[in-house]
């Protein structure tokens, strides 16, 4: 199989088990919206991303250098899963000591023992789930996904509409679903004959370990590029908690274009290190990229056209009515969060993920200067304003920097052009112009015409490549 062929198979793999763990479970935003008044859906989202904060820190990261170092065929699994545990354990060891300090944050005082089990549950089941990919299972990766879609929906059922337990319901579903997954990786695809501490193998754990340390300080700083607006909005805006409730709705769009760029970049993650000494790797990297930013850009062009349509659908709760006119900012945010993570793959396949610290700094650092500028005078839109700027700076730092080691030809004319089409279609949705459905329509299309041929062109691929294996199935 060659590279492109494993791409897109791996892709089409991913995507089935992504479409179940990620859209499904966005289509829960209706029950969330109706049970939890805007004040306790950003109460617990604060957790959520304060736990998001932590789980880099107690983790270590190690995850990603269980995927790196598992696919590169010169370690053996066993010390790469073992290192891997052992990290993982020792941190959560040392979470214990660090709880009473995030008690001294008044609204996580109630939620101590959930943030811990938030914690655990998902640095367990990465682990495992990055370990299972490592191991080239991605059929049954893609399984576990649809499996913790069916968990996560009725823990959601169960505790929210049965026993009503409100926020801390909205936790425990997502605590539940992550345990059962764990246990279905570990048991079903047999982890525990690659874990033995007695074959715990020092030199790799270091190797690991330098590899994925400067990934924890990147990691903390991404969180700030990406949700320290939440805190700001919460202490700088009145009636700060509600607004946060609604600037989260409105996030819940621009994810459909994050499951979009999770799906491809689950794929890629593995071509990009398994293709690193292969030749003719500009040419692929450049290809990839090129079909990569004309779906990324026009499924944001979509969501930016009917975002006014759809959101009321998905939270008909009249205290969400006016969670659009955050989305088209948030979703320019989204595209290049995904743009940036593309060209962060190089930098892990090439080990040099202090780059993508100093990116990642340079994006928390214009992002957190930026929100305390605008959203005295914007708002909340002001945060989506700041991170959008955040996230293309740190695009380009990262563009820029990884032509040393390949030339990927990013389509400056094209993506420009294209900035300029979803700008343009943002400002007319967030101002409201006069007749701005027709407008944003025409904007819309004309973003699929810059990039039909693409568009066209992986759609036939896609196509090809489900016949072929209905076909097969057949």
């Amino acid at each position: 199989m060659n590279k492109y062929n494993r791409l897109i198979s791996n892709t089409v793999i991913f995507a089935i088990g992504t479409f179940s763990s990620k859209v499904l479970v966005f289509l829960l935003l209706p029950l969330y919206t109706s049970v939890l008044s805007p004040e306790a859906l950003g109460a617990g989202d604060l957790v959520r991303n304060t736990a998001n904060l932590l789980i880099p820190v107690v983790s270590v990261s190690i995850s990603g250098a269980v995927i790196r170092f598992g696919l590169d065929k010169s370690y053996r699994k066993t010390e790469v899963f073992t290192a891997g545990v052992a990290t993982v354990m020792l941190g959560l060891i040392l979470l214990v000591f660090l709880l009473p300090l995030i008690g001294l944050v008044q609204e996580l005082g109630n939620y101590l023992l959930l943030t811990y089990l938030y914690i655990m549950m998902s640095v367990l089941r990465t682990l495992c789930a990055q370990f299972v990919r490592s191991r080239g299972l991605v059929r049954f990766y893609a399984i576990d996904g649809i499996f913790s879609t069916v968990m996560t929906i009725l823990f959601n059922v169960l505790f929210l509409l049965v026993f009503q337990w409100g926020v801390t319901g909205y936790l425990m579903a997502t605590i539940c679903a992550d345990a059962c997954s764990t246990l279905f990786l570990f048991i079903l695809g047999g982890l525990g004959r690659y874990l033995k501490f007695s074959r715990l193998n020092l030199n790799v754990w270091s190797q690991m370990l330098r590899f994925s340390i400067p990934m924890v300080p990147s990691s903390v700083f991404w969180w700030i590029t990406t949700a320290s607006d939440r805190y700001m909005i919460v202490y700088m805006m009145e009636d700060g908690l509600a607004v946060s409730g609604l600037y989260t709705v409105a996030q819940k769009l621009p994810n459909i274009i994050m499951i979009v760029g999770s799906i491809f970049s689950d794929a890629w993650q593995m071509s990009a290190i398994g293709e690193r000494e292969s030749g003719g790797r500009a040419e692929f990297y450049s290809t990839v990229f090129r079909n990569y930013q004309s779906l990324v850009l026009f499924a944001s062009s979509g969501i930016i056209a009917f975002c006014r349509l759809v959101l009321p659908i998905l939270a008909p709760n009249p205290e969400y009515a006016d969670s659009w006119q955050y989305v088209p900012l948030l979703v320019l945010s989204t595209a290049f969060t995904i743009f940036g993570t593309f060209f962060s793959s190089i930098f892990q396949a090439e080990k040099k993920t202090g780059t993508i610290l100093m990116t990642t700094i340079s994006g928390a650092a214009a992002n957190v200067l930026l929100n305390y500028l605008m959203i005295p005078v914007l708002g909340a839109n002001g945060a989506a304003l700041a991170t959008f700027i955040s996230h293309f700076i740190v695009f380009s730092l990262r563009a820029l920097l990884s032509q040393k080691y390949v030339a990927v030809d990013l389509c400056g004319l094209k993506l420009a052009a294209a900035m300029v089409l979803l700008l343009g279609q943002t400002a007319v949705v967030i101002f409201e112009a006069p007749l701005w459905p027709l407008w944003t329509g025409l904007l819309l299309l004309a973003v699929f015409v810059l990039y039909a041929r693409e568009l066209l062109h992986m759609l036939g691929l896609i196509l090809r490549r489900l016949c072929k294996g209905i076909r097969k199935a057949a």
